[in-house]
């Protein structure tokens, strides 16, 4: 490595770990997991038309009150989750489920809590679950894929494209997707591969992690972080390209509608005192988020 490379990564080090610390927070990092179910006696062959596999942003269930990242509004904890085949709870009305709902279609959704926490396998695991219970099959159509960001090997990926040197590392992320990809295509070969970012958190370098007066959030200024967010799209915008998959750019689609969006209605994700959205978990998607992103990929998903 040259000098001048390691002394742009060595001069960022500290804030973009810290910086990428709140922001796989925001994906679930202490959120509750769940293992996947031990497949079903019977599974059908055939393959269910979309198939799901993400992490706590897709998932977005109702956590316990005392839970570390459960939600602070009036409502969070009300609804009861529902619980997908890999055996992980959800809500009813995630992202996946107003997706399916709109294209009426069949779905498998396999988005978890915590996925990515153990890097590769979590993902892997997760897609040879849904092999073995028959979701994945020749009869799968659409395969989409919320990951990356509880991934610590994304997140070397995201810090390299922060300091500007995107490329310059051998990318364990790449090789995640890959093999997520190989296992698709051989039980599901007509299938496309969608692969989608993350909402918007804040508005450029500015977040809203307490609010509390109606339609007035308070926005907070973290330097650096819009790179990170910034970082985090191309990180997994490059994953895609390198494997040949579509790559749906959630951050652009939401842009507007951060924890820092008003009226409240409009905030697709809670800060993290956050009285004036309805939301299950802080940080996470609201329930107008998950619709939003349900919008979104229904759309790329016809």
């Amino acid at each position: 490595m040259s000098l001048s490379l390691r002394a742009r990564l060595s001069g960022l080090r500290r804030s973009t770990i810290a910086l990428a610390t709140a922001a796989a927070c925001a994906t679930g990092l202490v959120a509750a997991g769940a293992t996947v179910a031990a497949p079903t006696a019977d599974a059908n062959p055939a393959g269910t038309e979309l198939v799901v596999f993400g992490d706590s942003f897709a998932a977005n269930p109702t956590l316990p009150a005392g839970h570390i990242i459960a939600g602070t509004a009036p409502n969070s904890g009300s609804r009861a989750p529902v619980h997908g085949p890999g055996g992980c709870p959800q809500d009813p009305e995630n992202w996946p489920r107003v997706a399916a709902g709109i294209l009426n279609v069949p779905l498998a959704d396999y988005s978890c809590n915590g996925t990515g926490r153990v890097p590769y396998m979590d993902l892997t695991n997760s897609v040879n679950a849904a092999i073995a219970n028959g979701d994945l099959g020749p009869g799968t159509r659409k395969v989409a894929v919320m990951y990356g960001g509880l991934d610590v090997l994304q997140w070397v990926d995201t810090g390299t494209h922060v300091a500007g040197v995107a490329g310059s590392l051998p990318s364990g992320y790449h090789a995640t997707i890959a093999e997520m990809k190989r296992l698709v295509q051989e039980a599901a070969p007509n299938a496309e591969i969608v692969m989608a970012g993350y909402p918007e958190l804040g508005a450029g370098d500015n977040v809203c992690l307490i609010n509390v007066t109606p339609n007035q959030p308070s926005p907070i200024m973290l330097p650096g972080i819009a790179a990170v967010e910034t970082g985090l799209q191309s990180s997994i915008r490059n994953a895609a390209a390198a494997n040949g998959i579509r790559f749906v750019d959630m951050k652009a689609a939401t842009v507007g509608h951060g924890t820092c969006a008003t009226p409240d209605s409009q905030r697709y994700v809670s800060g993290i005192y956050d009285q004036t959205s309805d939301h299950n978990m802080k940080l996470h998607p609201t329930l107008e988020g998950s619709r939003a992103m349900g919008r979104i990929m229904a759309d790329n998903l016809r």
